[in-house]
């Protein structure tokens, strides 16, 4: 009867005795949909594809300043800038006005209406599989 009564409570602190203890597993809670269609960027390499394809697009072109790429991808990348020295590492990239004056200013005042929190970092696991919230001087996106 309590496990039914006082659900809230005794699923979490008596899951034995509720026997709800698959509730507690990271993998029951939060299942990773395998959906190849939807999961796309699971897979190795779809992140450079992501990049590249950012890099082919017409739209952003015009406005993209791209700092850092693997170097190995170079080839795949038929304009390369004249006088541009592209460094060797991760992508990093900027695409100038990609938001108008008018997007800033709403994504601001939506800021501002909802509240700004702090950016927490994944502490220790529990034992649920899910991870303690942590705040952290270094953090602060």
């Amino acid at each position: 009867g309590e496990c039914t009564k006082n659900a809230a409570y005794m699923k979490k602190d008596c899951a034995p005795a509720c026997q709800t203890c698959e509730e507690f597993d990271i993998n029951m809670r939060c299942p990773l949909d395998l959906n190849p269609k939807l999961n796309a960027w699971q897979n190795g390499g779809d992140l450079n594809t992501m990049f590249l394809n950012i890099y082919r697009n017409d739209t952003y072109r015009q406005n993209l300043t791209v700092y850092s790429m693997p170097h190995e991808l170079m080839e795949e990348i038929e304009i390369v800038p004249q006088n541009t020295t592209i460094l060797d590492g991760p992508w990093v990239m900027s695409i100038s006005n990609f938001l108008s004056d008018e997007e800033c200013d709403g994504l601001i005042s939506l800021g501002i209406e909802r509240g700004y929190e702090t950016s927490l970092q994944a502490g220790k696991q529990k034992f649920d599989g899910s991870f303690e919230s942590i705040t952290t001087e270094y953090r602060t996106s």
